[in-house]
């Protein structure tokens, strides 16, 4: 899929979101456009550490529920 079309899907699916949807949007941007910086390397390391933690107590989704869940946005 070119750049073009991604960008339309895009926008399409932000013109369909509901209140909390473009709330959570903005969250995210501004998460996005406040990380710049490029985390140290023990930073990365303990982030990972982290995830592998959660993975390992089975606090993540599979593959198959985060596309249930897009359904319903």
């Amino acid at each position: 899929m070119n750049l073009s079309k991604r960008k339309y899907n895009i926008i399409e699916k932000i013109i369909a979101l509901d209140e909390n949807g473009v709330s959570t949007l903005e969250d995210i941007l501004k998460l996005v456009g406040s990380t710049s910086k490029k985390p140290s390397i023990t930073d990365y390391n303990n982030d990972l550490s982290a995830s592998n933690k959660r993975i390992d107590k089975g606090d993540f989704y599979t593959q198959e529920e985060v596309l249930k869940m897009t359904e319903k946005w």
